[in-house]
């Protein structure tokens, strides 16, 4: 049930990347050379166009101030504490940061070393899948606790 929670979640998630993606392309396209310049820039940019709102996201709806995320919410699951109350902000912090630490600890640890041009297509196709593999072992490792 969590998972199905969680996908949920993501149907939102995806469709905010889609609103996103419409203002980007054709309201501002200016924002895309954000991505093109500095490396530092573009993840920051990154960061702040897609990391932090959804990390608000989980955050809000998982802690006191709301109680249970959208998928949570259609699957009848509560995010409460050992006292079997409502999550108190910071908690809803910490457990946010360590379900989005892998997926952001990963944009470092590649941008460095990892360049999109660079790379055939051949290339990406073949190694993306390793890539996924180790974020969703991290991930789901976290997710449990």
């Amino acid at each position: 049930m969590r998972f199905k929670a969680f996908m949920l979640d993501y149907v939102l998630i995806f469709a905010y990347l889609v609103v996103l993606v419409i203002i980007n392309v054709f309201l501002f396209p200016s924002v895309q050379s954000f991505f093109s310049e500095s490396l530092v820039v573009a993840q920051l940019t990154g960061f702040l166009m897609v990391t932090l709102p959804v990390s608000l996201y989980f955050i809000i709806s998982d802690s006191v101030i709301v109680g249970q995320s959208f998928g949570k919410r259609m699957m009848g699951i509560k995010v409460v504490n050992v006292k079997d109350e409502n999550l108190p902000i910071l908690h809803s912090i910490c457990r946010t940061t360590l379900k989005f630490l892998p997926w952001e600890l990963s944009h470092y640890c590649l941008s460095p070393h990892f360049s999109w041009r660079s790379k055939s297509t051949v290339y990406l196709l073949c190694h993306w899948r390793y890539y996924l593999c180790a974020y969703v072992c991290i991930y789901f490792n976290l997710y449990i606790f």
